[in-house]
């Protein structure tokens, strides 16, 4: 175990380097929560003042159901790109950047994660929507930068 002059010293370094990365990712746009830092009065009592976590994030998530299209994992997901999204509603949000996409399969039990990080691989593409009726542009992402699992696993 680590002294008391020890402890405080890396706890303080280790909130500096955390405020540092809450400040960072505040610059891409993701909101992020530190909880109050409270600090042991002595080592008699550090287990009453662990912490539950070093900071939380809050992230849009968009959530989308193919209720034409069953797949369970990405060996059997039929097409080699995801729709993401149109790109006109994607953009308009562009202040704000998605967290992940959920994207269900019919059955809903299973999900395509589109992570808005691997929004650099995303690309356009121009199809006809079935159900508008009528040719749109979207964002798409070739399903290797996909996330495939059960909807119990998407958190």
């Amino acid at each position: 175990m680590k002294d008391g002059n020890s402890f405080i010293r890396d706890l303080g370094e280790s909130r500096i380097a955390v405020n540092d990365f809450a400040a960072r990712c505040r610059e891409r746009g993701v909101m992020v929560w530190l909880p109050p830092e409270r600090t042991r009065p002595d080592e008699s009592v550090r287990s009453q003042y662990a912490d539950d976590g070093d900071l939380m994030v809050q992230g849009r998530v968009e959530h989308k159901v193919r209720t034409n299209l069953p797949f369970t994992c990405r060996a059997d997901y039929p097409y080699a790109t995801v729709i993401v999204d149109e790109v006109y509603k994607e953009d308009e949000k562009s202040g704000d950047p998605p967290l992940m996409y959920v994207i269900e399969d019919k059955t809903r039990n299973h999900a395509a994660i589109v992570y808005g990080w691997t929004r650099k691989h995303w690309q356009k593409e121009t199809k006809h929507d079935p159900i508008q009726n009528r040719r749109c542009v979207f964002y798409t992402v070739d399903k290797r930068h996909v996330r495939f699992c059960t909807v119990e696993e998407v958190f």
